[in-house]
């Protein structure tokens, strides 16, 4: 075990490290689009130069500071990696953790704060268990449950979760509370243990919601409140966290999608149908990719996978991204392998149509241990990658479509179903306004991204807006609103708070200070924890589930 000092000294030459990144000069090209549309811009889009990290962009999540937080695995044995881009300045700042809080799930509670959870058993800060043990075959995870503050830029280690988790998903439910599924535990083995983190009472165990999931499944919250799962495994369904329940909805139609993405469509006025896209991805690690498209309809009596047009390539470990016009961006991916033959070329998928467009190519490859991520501005920064320590900004095709809407100002925070009112001149040129969750995406799954239009009427100098009427359609948290003209042209994003209660008409919710909880005992909750999880989303939990369900989640993950 090393002495302080030594440990100090390495925080000192980490820091030093992040300095000088901080002070490199940001080539070219970064810093939006070009001056001068081209018709070819117009058309495509155009990517800036790539430019030099500190680290591999593995984990990204765009902040309610409009800055991007990303993490990597660990560097000098010190924990993970981690740092703060702002991408108005282009600086980065240092914000370590001596935690290795690679292959996590991340996703954002109701103030703005970034919950980590699970991370890897290797490369820990030594004086810490796993501490200066390799990465090791088995994938084994770890119980750590961290918080991120935005504002603060600052870490807290929270309450242990019940199991270890490598590799775990984050879905946030409408009263604020935050399922966790899925991972490998400490000794490399999936766990069919579902946990619920709730800000007040910290982490609980679900009992009777146990299905063997693969890792990073794909979950979607509902406007029903229900939970979608997309695979990648062909057998889909959705989780009740009202009844604890599993329902089989159906299996996609080519199958497993290894290193595949999906995505929830933007949800529209006035049914918010939900629509689940799923792209890419292939039967194993080693067989080429597929670039075949499927959506399934929820609202449908009996929902089904349906194939849509497909992409040009076959990708494999590509990323998916929202934009605010309502399209689906697609970057990255490799047409064999985990990484082998990358796909440069980045496609945008028009649901209305059914249809995928070629558009620019970036200039690095973006494979395995990428991400992508929306910024306010409307573009799109792409990063990571094995080996590559840069990001490179995409401004989609919108930006080169003439001026922008221009928004004056909007509320701080609103409340569901509530009128606000958002100024901007351009107000009879509005054709859309859309609320848009910032992202926290890695391995090809982003936790929190979420489109949702919004009804509002147009005055003379500003939108009357409609609230989404519940934390189904959106969660509670912070947003991006963008005006949206009729040529499909985006204004820049204002941050939204979105929350559950009210103060004087304007939403708020209190600061809540995290407990240190102790690791709760695997076979569920005491009676007076439990008390603190049943606050579900259209009633009370019930302690139960459907065993036929995991039982064939086990069989066919």
């Amino acid at each position: 075990m090393c002495s302080r000092s030594i440990l100090l000294t390495r925080w000192a030459l980490l820091g030093v490290v992040f300095m000088a990144a901080t002070l490199l000069p940001v080539r070219s090209g970064s810093a939006g689009p070009s001056q001068t549309p081209s018709a070819q811009a117009a058309a495509l889009g155009e990517w800036s130069e790539s430019v030099n990290w500190p680290g591999i962009g593995i984990h990204t999540a765009l902040l309610a500071t409009g800055k991007v937080l990303t993490y990597s695995y660990p560097q000098g044995g010190l924990g993970s990696a981690a740092w703060v881009w702002d991408p108005a300045t282009d600086t980065l700042d240092a914000v370590p953790l001596d935690r290795n809080i690679f292959c996590s799930g991340q996703s954002f509670l109701a103030d703005g704060r970034l919950l980590v959870t699970g991370g890897h058993l290797g490369g820990q800060a030594e004086g810490h268990e796993g501490g200066g043990v390799a990465a090791d075959a088995s994938s084994a995870g770890t119980a750590d449950t961290h918080i991120f503050d935005p504002f603060t830029e600052e870490w807290t280690r929270v309450g242990d979760m019940a199991t270890a988790r490598w590799y775990p998903t984050n879905v946030m439910l409408a009263n604020g509370q935050t399922l966790v599924f899925a991972g490998n535990d400490e000794t490399g083995s999936p766990t069919d243990i579902v946990e619920i983190y709730d800000p007040a009472s910290g982490m609980q165990v679900v009992p009777g919601a146990s299905p063997f999931l693969p890792i990073y499944p794909r979950m979607h919250l509902l406007p029903s409140g229900k939970v979608f799962d997309a695979g990648p495994q062909a057998l889909t369904g959705t989780f009740d966290p009202a009844t604890v329940t599993w329902e089989e909805i159906g299996s996609s139609s080519y199958g497993s999608r290894s290193g595949g993405a999906s995505v929830l469509l933007p949800l529209q006025p006035p049914d918010y149908r939900p629509k689940v896209l799923i792209v890419g991805g292939g039967g194993g690690d080693f067989e080429p990719a597929t670039d075949t498209v499927e959506i399934i309809d929820l609202a449908d009596p009996s929902p089904s996978w349906i194939p849509t047009g497909s992409m040009s390539y076959g990708r494999r470990n590509l990323n998916t991204v929202l934009l605010p016009d309502g399209t689906v961006l697609v970057v990255g991916g490799a047409t064999t392998g985990q990484a082998t033959n990358p796909v440069l070329q980045a496609e945008i998928f028009d649901p209305e149509s059914g249809s995928w467009s070629e558009v620019a190519s970036m200039q690095r490859p973006r494979v395995y241990h990428s991400t992508a991520i929306l910024l306010p501005d409307g573009r799109v920064a792409a990063a990571g990658s094995g080996g590559e320590f840069t990001v490179e900004i995409y401004s989609p095709p919108y930006l080169f479509q003439g001026a922008r809407p221009q928004i004056s100002s909007v509320p701080q925070s609103v409340t569901y179903g509530i009128d606000f009112e958002v100024s901007t001149l351009d107000a009879q040129d509005i054709a859309k306004v859309v609320l848009m969750r910032p992202g926290a995406v890695t391995h090809s799954v982003d936790m929190d991204q979420r489109n949702v239009e919004l009804s509002f009427q147009a005055g003379t100098d500003s939108l009357t807006v409609e609230a989404p009427a519940n934390g189904n359609l959106a969660p509670p948290g912070y947003y991006m609103l963008f005006a949206v003209n009729a040529d499909g042209v985006p204004s820049e994003a204002s941050f939204v708070r979105l929350s559950i209660g009210a103060v004087g008409g304007i939403a708020e919710l209190p600061d809540v200070d995290q407990p240190s909880l102790a690791v709760p005992d695997a076979s569920g909750p005491s009676a007076g924890l439990l008390a603190g999880v049943v606050t579900a989303v259209a009633g009370a939990l019930v302690l139960g589930g459907s065993a036929a369900w995991w039982v064939l989640r086990r069989k066919t993950s």
